[in-house]
């Protein structure tokens, strides 16, 4: 290209400015990941305290902001014990928020089916119990007035439906894989929750996997489950698909006018 004899001149005497800054730069950064990969054992051990203490802050000015209440932690309560419970988010964005009470241990009520209308609070419900749990498991305040936690192994749910076209599956099929987990995995000690199973496909097909994986826990007798179900499909308690007994305890969910969340 066409040079000035100026242009000449500037350029025998600054050169190529952009290479040498951007060379400098290269430098420098080279420099500064050598400096940090050389402490890097010492970095991470703070990043990983600075988040513990994080986690622990956000806790605790939780727990003082929302009157939350220190939960009880007893290795022989086979399941649940919650007086007066509330879903940690839900009771910040509804204008009306009534808490519920939960209980679930022993040999009776291991499965509680619950039914009711749609927008009554039953998926709010089993969010609520599930992160309730959880957060006395890991050491946080609870949104209850009282809540005692046994000896929970694992939780497993089947509320919410990952979807992604990655992973070349139906809604439905989601379901039932979220579904086969629990039926799998899941311990007397184990808390499941069941929100809507078997929505995804005609209703007589729906309704019977939904009663035969209880059917399939309840025969397990005292090693069932601790189970919340969820469901639209009144034909599961009118036709009494479920064994008569004890481990079965059926809640009807009513919707209070001008009020959200279940009572």
């Amino acid at each position: 290209h066409y040079r000035s004899a100026r242009t000449k001149e500037l350029d025998a005497l600054l050169g190529d400015l952009h290479c040498e800054i951007r060379d400098q730069e290269t430098l420098l950064m080279y420099q500064l990941q050598c400096q940090v990969l050389a402490r890097a054992a010492v970095l991470t051990r703070v990043l990983d305290l600075a988040s513990r203490l994080d986690v622990l802050l956000a806790l605790a000015s939780a727990a003082r902001d929302y009157g939350y209440s220190r939960p009880r932690y007893s290795p022989q309560v086979l399941g649940v014990r919650i007086q007066n419970g509330r879903h940690p988010l839900m009771e910040l964005c509804a204008r009306t928020f009534v808490p519920n009470s939960t209980e679930c241990g022993g040999d009776k009520g291991r499965v509680k089916v619950i039914t009711g209308p749609n927008s009554s609070g039953k998926s709010i419900y089993l969010k609520q119990v599930g992160l309730i749990t959880f957060m006395a498991l890991v050491g946080s305040f609870v949104p209850a007035e009282e809540a005692e936690i046994g000896a929970v192994d694992a939780i497993f749910t089947r509320i919410h439906s990952c979807e992604s076209i990655s992973l070349g599956l139906s809604t439905f099929m989601i379901d039932l894989n979220q579904v086969a987990k629990a039926v799998n995995n899941a311990t007397a000690q184990s808390l499941v929750l069941i929100d809507e199973f078997g929505k995804g496909t005609n209703t007589v097909d729906g309704l019977a996997l939904l009663a035969a994986v209880l059917r399939h826990w309840l025969a397990r007798g005292p090693t069932c489950p601790h189970i919340f179900v969820a469901t639209n499909f009144l034909s599961l308690v009118q036709l009494q698909l479920l064994p008569q007994g004890p481990l079965v305890q059926y809640l009807d969910w009513p919707r209070v006018s001008g009020q959200e969340g279940g009572d």
